[in-house]
């Protein structure tokens, strides 16, 4: 069972494949169901549609309501800028995850958006960056693992 943490607002501020993932990107664990927000057991299903773009998770105070993300890039350019702002994103993120397999996955993945060749993509493109990476087989990592 993987898990998603919401905040007070019942927005997703974390998603974890596991409860060791959950732990090295949040070691003091307390901080869920607390001040902080609510854990939530979702399906691996689930976990990866958020990981991937392609689903939005929020808590309404008493359910998790799945919402679609209906991403796609009109132009090369557009494709960059989101590139950059998710490695960005993931490189602000990591210096606060402890060391372990998420880490060495995340800087991994890091290094893939790093080399990626968004010249071999055709235009548009209608899935999302993350969905596009899985699709060829990189390891996936979201800044909401982080």
């Amino acid at each position: 069972m993987a898990i998603a943490i919401t905040n007070l607002r019942g927005a997703c501020i974390l998603i974890a494949r596991n409860t060791d993932d959950m732990n090295k990107a949040i070691p003091h664990n307390e901080l869920y169901n607390s001040f902080a927000g609510q854990k939530h057991d979702i399906s691996e299903s689930e976990f990866t549609q958020i990981q991937q773009a392609e689903k939005h998770l929020r808590f309404d105070g008493t359910s998790l309501v799945y919402e679609d993300v209906n991403m796609s890039f009109n132009t090369e350019q557009d494709l960059i800028t989101y590139t950059n702002i998710q490695k960005n994103n993931l490189e602000k993120a990591i210096t606060h995850v402890n060391e372990g397999t998420l880490k060495t996955d995340a800087e991994n993945y890091i290094g893939i958006l790093d080399a990626f060749d968004t010249s071999s993509v055709s235009f548009p493109m209608t899935t999302s960056l993350e969905k596009h990476m899985s699709d060829l087989g990189h390891t996936v990592v979201s800044p909401l693992q982080l």
